[in-house]
């Protein structure tokens, strides 16, 4: 971890800019919604520039580990932003009991309630709200037929194959190597498989201009042909990966065509690939979700096969036991897979974060007594 005063600077100063932009445009009864890491300043710049409104944050990835935070030069300043919002979201249960965790041992932080913090008379809600996704919107552009222009992998000709998605940004977070390591081990370890299975990857190079990432990519590539030359055939090559960016609707016919979706990440917030793969599926002859215990959606989703990626044997073994589940089980996973895609879909997550942004009434239950210690009012 490197940490350069100015890049924090630069950091504080981006954030001011958007805070400067939101006070030129926001009305007094306006709800701002700010995401991600990039912006947990912005809230304290808003108020120092005299906005009242009520402003919320969503972290869409883990929130660090304290060991993490305490490297950090700014840690604490960066947690005092945080407190300025009115709700901050998390994607999980654990990441919301650690950020409240982390703001009562670094800022000395009052917990009043398992998901409300009391910071220098300022109330934060902290809670989990898990993103979703729209499953009948995500059916629908699924069952559309995929076109010859839109097949990047030629389903027709894998159609005797059992076939394998993945879909990641190359990064570093995202486990490649590791799935890919499994994969050849799988090859080692069962050649029945050989010319009985495809693995086909949607790679989308980002970042290219930080050298770590470009170091990635080649290693990515490298261990692809290594693969590759050792196990193909005249007519069969083991693992088909694109560099495309494919349409959100061209994708989820993709996904349906698929036997088996493998999701590695080390380390998630939450990802989406695994929820709209399963939204994806022929609710009939539905495919098998392999997901990483690191990613957020592996607390919603139990009845995938939830692996740790950096163990290659329990991989290899998820990968043989998706290959030859029966039907009547893949339809009873997916089953309940799919209740729990439409229990809390993306309009819930929307909806209930916006509700408590806008009414606060759980909050303001304990703003009460707070101000009358703050303000006694003498009669």
């Amino acid at each position: 971890m490197n940490h350069s005063t100015d890049e924090y600077l630069t950091y504080q100063e981006v954030n001011r800019m958007f805070a400067e932009q939101l006070q030129a445009i926001a009305e007094p009864d306006d709800v701002i919604w700010v995401h991600d890491y990039h912006f947990f300043s912005i809230a304290r710049h808003c108020r120092q520039l005299g906005m009242h409104n009520k402003i919320g944050f969503f972290l869409h990835i883990p929130f660090a580990h304290e060991a993490v935070w305490r490297e950090i030069p700014v840690a604490s300043r960066l947690l005092q932003d945080l407190c300025e919002y009115d709700v901050v979201g998390l994607q999980t249960q654990r990441d919301q009991q650690q950020c409240m965790r982390i703001c009562q041992t670094m800022l000395s932080g009052e917990e009043i309630h398992p998901y409300i913090l009391r910071y220098q008379n300022k109330l934060t809600m902290m809670k989990s709200y898990p993103i979703g996704v729209n499953p009948d919107l995500i059916q629908h552009a699924a069952a559309q037929p995929l076109t010859s222009t839109q097949d990047i992998f030629d389903f027709d000709t894998l159609a005797q194959q059992k076939t394998i998605i993945g879909v990641d940004r190359i990064d570093y977070s995202k486990g490649l190597l590791e799935r890919f390591d499994a994969f050849a081990h799988f090859l080692a370890s069962y050649p029945e498989y050989h010319q009985q299975v495809v693995d086909l990857q949607i790679a989308c190079p980002c970042r290219m201009d930080i050298p770590a990432y470009q170091r990635l990519y080649q290693r990515l590539e490298d261990q692809i042909a290594t693969i590759n030359s050792q196990y193909s055939t005249a007519d069969w090559l083991p693992v088909n990966c694109s560099h495309q960016t494919l349409a959100h609707e061209v994708l989820m016919k993709i996904y349906r065509q698929s036997d088996i979706c493998w999701v590695t990440s080390l380390k998630d917030g939450m990802n989406l690939v695994a929820k709209e793969y399963i939204a994806a599926q022929d609710a009939d002859n539905p495919g098998v979700l392999i997901l990483s215990d690191k990613a957020g959606a592996a607390d919603q989703m139990p009845d995938a096969l939830i692996v740790n990626p950096h163990d290659r044997e329990a991989m290899t073994r998820a990968l043989k036991q998706a290959l030859e589940m029966p039907r009547a089980e893949r339809i009873q996973r997916y089953s309940r897979l799919m209740d729990g895609l439409k229990k809390f879909d993306i309009a819930d997550w929307r909806t209930t974060f916006l509700n408590d942004l806008r009414h606060n009434s759980f909050l303001y239950h304990y703003k009460m007594p707070l101000r009358a210690q703050v303000s006694p009012v003498i009669h």
